[in-house]
């Protein structure tokens, strides 16, 4: 009997961050997100403050890469962007305001 097993095709893909171009090796199997932890050791942003553009697109982190169309010898930029200390979908809790027209003891 033949074993099966799976070959997932090692690509590398470039970025390009700060002007700089950094090659990175990965496998189509991977995520967006795998591909930010990839960066990190090359360059010390960590993931959740990467932006990674692929021909003018965020790229979802939990997206494959080889559902992103991404290909050995992609080039992708690598956007740095502040945490945000609060989910997006959040508001600033309301304090309450004195009215000037209230009198003070």
């Amino acid at each position: 009997k033949k074993k099966k097993f799976f070959c997932y095709y090692l690509m590398r893909v470039t970025v390009i961050y700060q002007q700089e171009k950094l090659l990175i090796d990965c496998e189509e199997n991977q995520s967006f997100l795998d591909l930010k932890q990839l960066v990190f050791e090359k360059t010390n942003v960590s993931p959740e403050n990467q932006k990674l553009i692929l021909n003018g697109k965020e790229c979802n982190d939990s997206v494959k890469l080889s559902a992103g169309n991404v290909t050995n010898g992609s080039k992708l930029l690598l956007l740095r962007q502040s945490v945000r200390s609060t989910p997006s979908n959040t508001t600033k809790p309301q304090t309450p305001t004195k009215k000037n027209n209230s009198s003070s003891n």
